[in-house]
């Protein structure tokens, strides 16, 4: 049986015969706590038992109900629970709450209460009387919901004689009143963000690790261009981490590449989705890139051309004609690399004669020697690497020939090496090869023909001059009645 309390409060429950019977408040007034249950006992049939007067049941403890609301920032109410209400936001759940005293210290209604699917928990605990009236009470969260900012500020809260509920401004003054005798506790949803991380190695086995190198992270702008929102350095474990980055379309590559090393085209895109984290995504997103740089090296081949730009089949024919006057004659490609066995017949390379015991020194930009001076000498094949691990795909250096190779011409100047027209190539490779030919030091032959009688010189007299070999070449005496010919 039940029954509800009129205007003056009574409610009778009549027609009762004789027994113990249990009575429990169980549709209290918001916000009053419901009375313990009770027994009344009639014992003759006929009894009145009365619960009024100085007898009346009392309700003088209140009940509180606290909502969870996740809201964004820009929410009137993000940050002033007074402000909102249940249209402010979505319920929470998971959310925990308890009650202090006023010194913020003594816990009045714990231990903590979880809000439910619907987001809210209704105070008192279990076990616990409910609050009094003109008490001021502290509502404080002790534990957030996972992607949204924790609220950190105390609510100090109290309850009238009649129940209403007030926000306390001061320790003296509580007046501003909550709506619904009910506290909406607002939540900021979190923002996704992403870092990123990048490795910096090279492509030796095993890598190395390598400090120094820059990377530019630049940001999408709306709707066209791009801004550079940081710039990173790789640290001895050739490692660089990012600050925390908002939602955006971003774009990250290899600025500056460590000394010695190619700086690497790749470049990586990746997106922070605004504003929130799709379903199953981390607040914070993580991308992990790996950048491998090229080291570099510099070498020449001192050499005499002797076939420039002759197919593969030519050029072997000929190296077999040549094998008893060249023996060190050998066929290269257009990169003067060894033609390997195979080439296509339709290949275009080159013969040359390497030429070894050739000095050269390697100088900076400024055409001035290293300390100690970087130089060394062509080895049988022509070829001189060059000790020198620092690189600069930026800066152009120069070579210069101590001597040149027994009877062949020097080479006058010193010869630049433009370190990006190299590292510019399709499929380079790291190697920089320069090729620095020899011309010989080739004889003159000069004679003239005269008229003594006449005592003059005769133009237009032919001449032959046989070669060695048995080639000949004819020329004539000049106006100038002189012949010069080169050997």
């Amino acid at each position: 049986m039940s029954g509800r309390s009129g205007a003056d409060g009574r409610i009778v429950f009549s027609n009762l015969p004789k027994g113990n019977y249990r009575i429990t408040e169980t549709r209290p007034l918001v916000p009053y706590h419901p009375v313990d249950p009770f027994y009344a006992e009639i014992v003759n049939q006929g009894d009145v038992i009365e619960f009024t007067g100085n007898n009346a049941i009392v309700n003088d403890h209140f009940a509180l109900r606290v909502n969870k609301l996740g809201v964004t920032a820009d929410n009137p109410c993000a940050n002033d629970p007074l402000l909102c209400n249940n249209q402010s936001g979505s319920a929470l759940k998971d959310a925990q709450f308890a009650i202090y005293a006023a010194d913020g210290t003594t816990l009045v209604d714990g231990p903590p209460l979880t809000t439910n699917e619907q987001g809210y928990v209704s105070f008192p605990s279990a076990g616990n009387q409910g609050l009094l009236a003109n008490i001021r009470y502290i509502l404080r969260e002790v534990a957030g919901v996972p992607g949204y900012t924790p609220y950190t500020q105390d609510i100090p809260f109290m309850f009238n004689a009649q129940g209403q509920l007030f926000f306390c401004e001061s320790d003296a003054s509580c007046t501003s009143p909550f709506d619904h005798r009910q506290i909406y506790v607002p939540n900021i949803r979190i923002p996704q963000t992403g870092q990123v991380k990048v490795t910096k190695k090279d492509n030796a086995t095993p890598a190395n690790l390598l400090a120094g190198a820059e990377f530019t992270i630049s940001r999408q702008l709306d709707p066209e261009g791009w801004e550079v929102v940081e710039v990173l350095t790789t640290d001895a474990t050739g490692a660089a981490v990012s600050s925390v980055l908002p939602a955006g379309v971003y774009k990250i590559k290899e600025s500056k590449a460590p000394v010695g090393y190619l700086r690497s085209p790749l470049e990586e895109t990746f997106i922070i989705n605004p504003p929130y984290p799709l379903p199953g995504e981390s607040l914070l997103l993580e991308f992990n890139y790996e950048f491998v740089n090229m080291k570099l090296d510099m070498a020449l081949i001192k050499y005499e051309m002797i076939y420039r730009n002759i197919t593969y089949a030519e050029a072997v024919d000929l190296l077999a004609a040549m094998a008893g006057t060249c023996p060190s004659c050998k066929i290269v490609t257009t990169d003067f690399l060894d033609a390997p066995a195979g080439t296509a017949d339709a290949t275009i390379v080159h013969i040359i004669k390497p030429l070894d015991m050739v000095n050269f020194e390697l100088l900076d930009e400024n055409k001035n020697p290293f300390v100690p001076p970087i130089s060394g000498s062509t080895n049988s094949d022509g070829w001189l690497v060059f000790s020198y691990e620092q690189i600069d795909a930026s800066k152009t250096y120069y070579l210069r020939e101590i001597a040149p190779p027994p009877g062949y011409r020097p080479i006058l100047g010193d010869i630049p090496v433009r370190i990006g027209d190299y590292t510019s190539r399709p499929n380079f490779n790291g190697s920089i090869i320069v090729p620095v030919a020899n011309l010989m030091q080739l004889g003159q032959i000069s004679l003239s023909k005269y008229n003594r009688p006449a005592n003059e010189g005769m133009a237009g007299v032919e001449f032959t001059l046989t070669y060695p070999d048995g080639g000949n070449k004819i020329s004539k005496i000049n106006r100038c009645k002189r012949l010069h010919h080169l050997a």
